[in-house]
């Protein structure tokens, strides 16, 4: 009887194990099967055909249901062609104007601290920055300061000051004209162009005074930046000869300056001076 029960009892253990050898197995084909599929949908992402491969592709990040995160696969757009041409285009373009620039930059910085200092029948100082308190700034100082100088050489017996009102109140060529007589031009001497808000309306204006007078030849006195520009919009409005010193006055505003001049002398090249 007891022999009968152990037989029994075994017989369930084996029955037992068996079904958990059954179960173990499911488990894992399921195991199986599940990476297979996984497998199977990142080679899909990632293969290509073979005679369009390149050794090395750019790749990005997959991000989809049938990957696992962190699998690459290669992005065909930036690799096309057409693509690669856009790009060289893009770089080439960028590469003539940034040159361009730079060419224009070194040419009027060249030109400008180039002087041309001659007798002539006029000087034209050019407007700029008055203080709060009515004096020059120190940049529109050295334009002056340049003027006296060349005056006193006897370079020039008249001068033109040019400028316009600006956000302190005062009209530069009013503030220009008491500088220059406080330092010891003749007041019959220095005649104020109180319009002058531009460069073209300054070479405009000295033209038609110049015209009135019976002046030829002139010269112009500013910063370095600014001389080749002024000197173009005066042989545009029929002044000539023109020739031009600058004040002695730098700066690490300089390089906003002459970055401006390159646009501003390319817009003075095509306008009209009608």
């Amino acid at each position: 009887m007891e022999s009968a029960k152990l037989i029994a009892s075994l017989a369930r253990v084996v029955r037992d194990v068996g079904l958990a050898e059954e179960l173990a197995q499911d488990a894992l084909r399921g195991e199986e099967e599940r990476r297979q599929r996984a497998l199977s949908g990142s080679k899909q992402i990632q293969q290509l055909p073979a005679n369009d491969a390149p050794p090395r592709r750019p790749h990005v990040t997959c991000v989809d249901a049938r990957v696992r995160p962190g699998v690459r696969c290669f992005l065909l757009e930036s690799t096309s062609p057409m693509h690669k041409r856009r790009k060289k285009l893009l770089l080439a373009s960028l590469l003539l104007i940034s040159g361009s620039f730079l060419l224009g930059a070194a040419l009027i910085v060249a030109d400008g601290l180039r002087d041309d200092i001659r007798p002539a029948d006029v000087a034209i100082v050019l407007g700029n920055t008055v203080e709060r308190d009515g004096r020059p700034s120190a940049r529109l100082r050295a334009r002056l300061d340049k003027a006296v100088e060349l005056y006193r050489g006897g370079l020039f017996r008249h001068v033109i000051v040019s400028g316009g009102t600006g956000v302190e109140g005062f009209n530069e060529a009013e503030v220009m004209k008491s500088y220059l007589i406080s330092q010891g031009v003749p007041e019959g001497s220095v005649i104020a162009d109180g319009e002058g808000l531009t460069t073209s309306l300054t070479a405009r204006n000295a033209a038609q005074l110049m015209k009135g007078r019976g002046w030829r030849s002139a010269l112009v006195i500013s910063h370095y930046f600014h001389v080749p520009r002024t000197r173009l919009a005066f042989e545009r409005y029929g002044v000539r000869p023109v020739y031009s010193a600058h004040a002695e006055y730098f700066e690490l505003r300089d390089v906003y300056s002459v970055a401006r001049e390159v646009v501003g002398y390319a817009a003075y090249l095509m306008r009209s001076y009608d």
